[in-house]
């Protein structure tokens, strides 16, 4: 995932918080800067198999959201 996330977010300024995999799906919380965010989530977007369900400015709200997601 790291290395994924690396290549599609060059240049942009991010950090990997959490990543679980799960049986069919790995679920991750990446930490995007408030001026990258909108095209680093159009960037993610564009991958195959990869879709944002939640953001905020508080990882412990995103982690709330991503459980009440599951």
């Amino acid at each position: 995932m790291n290395k994924l996330l690396g290549e599609k977010l060059e240049g942009l300024e991010w950090k990997l918080f959490d990543s679980e995999k799960q049986s069919k799906r790995t679920l991750s919380i990446i930490k995007i800067t408030l001026s990258d965010y909108p095209q680093a989530l159009t960037k993610l977007n564009e991958i195959p198999g990869i879709e944002t369900i939640a953001s905020s400015g508080k990882i412990r709200l995103v982690r709330e959201r991503v459980k009440s997601y599951l």
